[in-house]
């Protein structure tokens, strides 16, 4: 799949004080679509095929704003839907997350050609390049589920292991028995991703079918793989 490398600057908040803010969901919201198509000095450079602003939609208001969960939701779980939250530390840090779940387009050469994650850092004054634990998600997020290479750290082994076995439990739930295709669900109540068997490939309408997850340490900011939520 082409891949359009072209350097970016994400959005820096511009806060009056230098002390740290704890970022809100109303502020995100606002700041980023009110920079929309805007480059703002400040923020970190990043590659346009991952930057979480190209995931959320332009103008619509969210299905679901759950201001005090940090949590926003377009769409409905069944279909396509984008995701939106924020996971925060207990020093006023933060990681955001966008999840845009969609359908796979055959011969793509625009993103996100399916499912599809990207995450924002913010150091309690401005967006900063996420924590590199992030990258596990966003492949997690979207495409096949892979089976565990020798290169994996341990937890990720095993969470991957888990999800193998899960897979052949869900066979009858499944559509078809090729490869599976997988998404994300992000957190509306707790700090837990859920990496699902794709809504469109199980056969019950609504119904998710957990394969691992990644679990978020408050304190030092990250995640975690894990067999168990």
């Amino acid at each position: 799949m082409p891949r359009w490398h072209r350097p970016v600057l994400l959005i820096a908040l511009l806060l009056p004080s230098a002390a740290a803010a704890r970022l809100e969901l109303p502020a995100f919201l606002k700041t980023t679509f009110g920079f929309e198509g805007k480059e703002i000095p400040g923020g970190p450079e990043s590659d346009l095929w991952f930057n979480p602003l190209m995931l959320l939609p332009a103008h619509d208001r969210p299905t679901v704003q759950d201001n005090p969960n940090a949590y926003a939701r377009w769409g409905e779980r069944t279909g396509a839907f984008i995701e939106v939250a924020i996971w925060r530390t207990v020093n006023g840090t933060a990681t955001v997350g966008v999840n845009a779940v969609k359908p796979h387009v055959q011969l793509c050469a625009d993103y996100p050609c399916g499912p599809a994650a990207a995450f924002l850092g913010y150091d309690g004054r401005r967006y900063v390049q996420p924590g590199a634990d992030t990258d596990d998600i966003e492949d997690a997020c979207s495409g096949l589920l892979r089976t565990p290479d020798p290169t994996d750290p341990p937890a990720l082994t095993r969470a991957l292991q888990a999800a193998q076995a899960r897979v052949k439990t869900y066979q009858p739930l499944r559509r078809g028995r090729g490869p599976v295709s997988v998404m994300c669900v992000f957190p509306q109540h707790g700090t837990t991703i859920t990496v699902a068997v794709l809504n469109t490939e199980v056969a019950s309408r609504g119904r998710v079918l957990p394969l691992y997850y990644f679990r978020f340490d408050k304190v030092r900011g990250t995640f975690t793989p894990s067999v168990h939520p």
